[in-house]
């Protein structure tokens, strides 16, 4: 009888189809940068590179239908571009005489068909972020017999990743095999509980359908022979074993499967408990031992490894909710990790608290258990956290005794390009794409340490800015002893790009320049002075018009920084009128209503020593829908204490825009004060009200 032990996995076809797919990957494009126009052509554009585009132009961008060659006169791509990006339909021809034809989106391939050969090889499907990935269909040639060499075609539509087969799909093999495989694959060998084999006319078998693993028949399985013989069973490696029963009692269960000479379940099988539980894996003398699942009736699910009935080594807990169909109903939390005797308590694993991936939050965490499913307090980990405004972060959180979580440690953020790269002192007209660095929320409403921050320009990498930094504030050079700054840090797909020197975005002033109002503070006077794009910010121009004013917000600041910038961007200006609006980072950070105003009194009363003609205003604690518990907690104290303070010094008045901000019905923030980030403030109903509280209070 031909063998059971076929594998799926050709290394020699994978291999060589890598390496095509290196080549491939290795695509050109322009360089960087706003493309000039050949003088009195309309309808070409020269990039820095030397490659040029001809075709449909508006506003000196490549938009509409076009062709992109190299310097040297060879056609890259033809097809649509929208604002200079390839989008739409397209052909993309490489350098080594493959093709790839269909849809782009934002210069990536979104779906279409790509030559991996030239001897018809292929993958036409789904691609993400310019990579094969998701529902396709790939033809490859190889090895897929254990026979011999036969160089011909195979057909796979399913699942990938890369050109591996990964996820539900079919595979169909060719030269001597010609059996087709259906299933779950994983790295692209079948690996399913639940697999189908359909053989070929010519051979013995007829179909296999149950479990196979590392190439072969493995778990139970029923395969079916064309004479009409049929062997069911536990199988290992190929082999099957017979000794098999269908819901007998034992224990007050009912179980199904393999048992010993004396009726013991021994081997693969399934208990269905009086509550409707259902358990299967594998069993020695009667107990669950290895590799095993158990559902709940409520359709929550543990899959991993048991001892003596018990939850005990690595294993996946779902808290999904299913219907009777077995459709997901609500995603719920997931841990993965290690278990002990039953529980997860004193181990390391991972809980997936957003598995729909939706909205804003901690999406999962990676640290030491305390219960079933609770994470233990006062401990820092590894996880992920989307922000309201899309931007997240990945690296090291900390989820103190209070059970509240922040960035500490060492991690990454992404922004999306959602913020310009003046921020960090960059006045190109870049945008910010990623922070690598150290964090510290309880110093810095978010950055605190060395870092690097990376930025993009029309969508390609421009350049990195290093520092050490308080939010987007550079404090200082990158310094650390045990680490000192080398390139060798930066991430490999940036370190072709030029740094940056840093230029702080608020100049001072060159000699003394006399104001009448100085406004001073953190990302409420930063985006009003600079437009932010989208809701927020840019009115400040229009607002202030008349006045002999400076704006010198800088985002992400502390009352204890401006200390240090008091020189520089306070006693510099001269005013007659100090307009502060600090406190938010302080203690949304988690700073106490004490410490932040021991900080406001020694700025305060810096400003009165070296400007003591200057009046000063201290704006107090807004509410806003992102820190709506903060503003519960201590928000409303602290603007309580700070108005008690001022009430006894007179060169200090408390502007209350909180009271303007506050919803006397919910007693959160009003409905449309904040941009849709919950925390800064809108275009239409937050800077108007905002300055119209601070203009009456300061007297115009």
């Amino acid at each position: 009888m031909r063998k059971l032990t076929k594998k799926l996995l050709y290394l020699a076809a994978i291999t060589a189809i890598t390496a095509i797919m290196c080549t491939l990957c290795a695509c050109t494009s322009p360089e960087s940068g706003k493309p000039d126009p050949t003088p009195g052509d309309e309808t070409r554009l020269t990039y820095e590179d030397g490659s040029y585009y001809e075709g449909a132009i508006e506003n000196g961008i490549a938009h509409g239908s076009g062709k992109l060659y190299s310097k040297d006169g060879a056609l890259i791509y033809e097809g649509d571009f929208v604002s200079g990006k390839r989008e739409g339909q397209g052909v993309m021809y490489y350098a080594n005489g493959l093709t790839f034809t269909g849809e782009w989106e934002r210069d990536n391939r979104l779906r279409g068909k790509l030559q991996l050969s030239d001897k018809g090889e292929y993958y036409d499907g789904e691609f993400l972020f310019d990579d094969i990935y998701g529902q396709g269909t790939l033809c490859t040639m190889g090895t897929n017999s254990v026979e011999g060499d036969i160089s011909t075609y195979n057909l796979y539509v399913g699942a990938v990743d890369g050109l591996k087969k990964h996820g539900e799909g079919v595979f169909t093999a060719s030269g001597e095999d010609k059996a087709v495989y259906a299933g779950k694959f994983v790295d692209d060998a079948l690996s399913d509980e639940n697999a189908v084999i359909t053989y070929p006319e010519d051979s013995e078998f007829v179909k296999y359908e149950g479990g196979y693993f590392n190439g072969a028949f493995n778990g139970y399985g029923v395969l079916t022979y064309r004479n009409g013989d049929v062997k069911e069973g536990s199988w290992k490696d190929g082999e099957c074993s017979t000794n098999y029963v269908s819901d007998m009692d034992y224990n007050g269960w009912k179980y199904t499967g393999f048992v010993d000479e004396n009726g013991i379940p021994s081997g693969e099988g399934t208990i269905v408990f009086p509550d409707g539980s259902v358990r299967t894996g594998t069993f020695v003398d009667g107990a669950m031992n290895g590799k095993g699942k158990h559902t709940y009736p409520n359709t929550m699910t543990y899959e991993g490894e048991f001892k003596d009935n018990l939850f005990h080594g690595y294993g996946v807990f779902n808290w999904n909710r299913y219907d009777e169909f077995g459709g997901l109903i609500e995603a719920g939390w997931r841990y993965e990790g290690e278990f002990a005797n039953g529980s997860p308590a004193g181990c390391v694993g991972t809980v997936y608290f957003n598995q729909a991936e939706t909205g804003d939050g901690v999406y999962y965490f990676k640290g030491e258990m305390s219960g079933f499913p609770e994470v233990k307090r006062d401990q820092i980990g590894e996880g992920k956290i989307v922000y309201r405004d899309g931007t997240y972060y990945i690296g090291q959180i900390k989820y103190d005794a209070n059970g509240n979580w922040s960035r500490v440690g060492k991690g990454t953020m992404y922004f999306l390009n959602s913020l310009e790269g003046n921020l960090v002192g960059v006045q190109d007209g870049s945008s910010l794409t990623y922070y690598v660095g150290e964090f510290d929320e309880s110093k810095s409403g978010w950055i605190f340490g060395n870092g690097v921050f990376y930025l993009s320009n029309y969508g390609a990498p421009s350049g990195y800015i290093t520092g050490y930094w308080g939010g987007t504030a550079r404090l200082g050079d990158y310094f650390d002893e045990q680490n000192p700054w080398s390139t060798d840090m930066l991430l490999e797909k940036w370190k072709h790009t030029k740094e940056y020197e840093y230029r702080n975005r608020v100049n001072p002033p060159a000699s003394y320049k006399d104001v009448d109002v100085l406004f001073v503070g953190d990302s409420y006077f930063d985006f009003w002075r600079d437009s932010r794009g989208g809701d927020t910010g840019g009115s400040y121009e229009t607002d202030t018009k008349g006045i002999n004013c400076e704006n010198v917000g800088i985002g992400g600041t502390r009352f204890d920084q401006w200390i240090d910038y008091f020189d520089a961007l306070i006693k510099g200006y001269n005013p007659e009128k100090v307009v502060i609006h600090l406190g938010v980072n302080d203690l949304n950070v988690g700073k106490s209503k004490e410490k932040t105003l021991d900080d406001m009194k020694k700025l305060t009363t810096l400003i009165h020593e070296q400007l003591p003609e200057a009046l000063v205003y201290v704006v107090t604690y807004e509410p806003s829908a992102a820190f709506a518990n903060r503003w519960n907690e201590v928000g409303k104290d602290y603007n309580a204490v700070l108005k008690n303070y001022a009430a006894g010094v007179d060169y200090l008045t408390v502007i209350d825009t909180a009271t303007e901000f506050t919803d006397p019905a919910t007693g959160g923030v009003k409905s449309g004060y904040n941009s849709s980030d919950g925390l800064h403030l809108s275009n239409g109903l937050g800077y108007p009200a905002f300055w119209s509280v601070i203009k009456k209070a300061i007297g115009y």
